[in-house]
């Protein structure tokens, strides 16, 4: 009844033990089964449980996030220089807020689209740039054309006009060849301006220029063109005649404002009106912007031809100041008057602004650089 000491022999992973009467067997086959069994059940639980959280986040992100990242991805693939006026949504959402009411998601789609009217803006940019050039190399082409076919076209009207003139002091008045020579000579004499006007429109570069007052040759222009007013017109003038000089060459801006105030009379030929010419200095406190065109702030002349005839066509106006082109009646118009002013204007360093609509008159505004204290 005593205790024997552990003996016996080793079989396996069994032990057989003497406890007194009692033998006990002891074996690891069983302990490590129910170890292994305990294992694969906390195996199993854990797994099902991280399926079901991992699934669960998984849904959670796609939701609040995921789908968002999927329509950003489309919009960004999609894409385009020509498609930059559509902003990014994303759906059910309002990211226009501002501040602390924006989540990280908001600021993201915020950059975005900041991003793409930066974009958008320096696209229109080079736009603008490059039909400014491409108008520029046009007016330089057709200038230079112009120059060589006005001096040719001007030699063989010299002798036309010339030897007309001699004709009709051979001829009584009466004369039937005397009225046709007069035709004759008139035609010619039109075709003169016509020259005038292509040798002007080439040489808008490079002649000597000088300190200019405006108001006396805007008064002395409006009584040459009161002298060629139909019948019905009346013109009116508000010029300040405290209005500084500028730097311009004398007369390149006479031509500028004859061919303004012609194209006024023109346009009430037929139910009269009112041209009104006016003189300002003005000081530009932001850049000024007409048909691509930019002018930056600082003094300026500002000279203003208003009528109130016919109007123009808005489809018009881009065109307004290419040469050749006119709304004129065939043989009435050259297309060359607006052409030069916008050279002119344009080579002293101004701007040429256009108000129209059909029916309700138009106005023509020009700056030009104020001459500067030292000059």
């Amino acid at each position: 009844n005593g205790v024997r000491l552990p003996t016996g022999t080793l079989s396996g992973f069994h032990r057989n033990m003497q406890l007194g009467s009692l033998l006990v067997v002891v074996g690891l086959d069983q302990v490590y089964a129910r170890l292994w069994d305990r294992v694969l059940v906390i195996l199993v639980t854990q797994g099902v449980k991280t399926f079901f959280v991992s699934t669960f986040i998984f849904i959670l992100f796609y939701f609040m996030v995921g789908r968002h990242l999927k329509v950003m991805a489309g919009y960004a693939s999609s894409l385009k220089l020509s498609r930059l006026d559509r902003p990014l949504r994303l759906p059910g959402r309002d990211d226009e807020r501002a501040g602390p009411e924006r989540d990280e998601l908001g600021t993201v789609v915020a950059a975005i689209n900041e991003m793409r009217r930066a974009l958008r803006r320096e696209v229109e940019e080079r736009e603008k740039m490059a039909e400014q050039l491409r108008r520029a190399h046009k007016m330089e082409a057709v200038g230079t054309l112009a120059g060589g076919i006005a001096h040719d076209f001007n030699n063989i009207l010299t002798p036309i006009i010339g030897h007309c003139e001699l004709a009709q002091m051979q001829m009584g008045k009466d004369e039937l060849e005397c009225l046709q020579v007069e035709e004759i000579l008139r035609a010619a004499r039109r075709a003169r301006d016509l020259v005038s006007q292509l040798l002007a429109f080439s040489r808008s570069r490079g002649r000597e220029r000088g300190l200019l007052e405006l108001r006396p040759l805007a008064k002395a222009v409006l009584k040459e063109l009161a002298g060629q007013a139909p019948d019905g017109v009346s013109i009116k003038d508000d010029l300040d005649g405290d209005c500084g000089p500028i730097i311009a060459d004398l007369g390149q801006m006479r031509q500028v404002l004859l061919n303004l105030g012609r194209n006024a009379l023109q346009a009430m030929t037929r139910e009269g009106g009112v041209l009104r010419m006016s003189l300002r200095q003005v000081r530009l406190e932001e850049a000024r912007q007409s048909l691509g065109e930019s002018l930056p702030p600082g003094d300026y002349v500002r000279l203003e031809v208003a009528d109130t005839g016919h109007g123009i066509d808005p489809a018009h106006l881009e065109r307004l100041f290419d040469p050749y082109f006119t709304t004129r009646e065939p043989g009435q118009g050259s297309g060359l008057g607006l052409a030069l002013v916008h050279g002119v204007v344009k080579d002293h360093g101004g701007l040429v602004e256009v108000e129209s609509q059909p029916g309700q008159g138009s106005v023509f505004r020009i700056y030009l650089p104020l001459a500067p204290p030292s000059a």
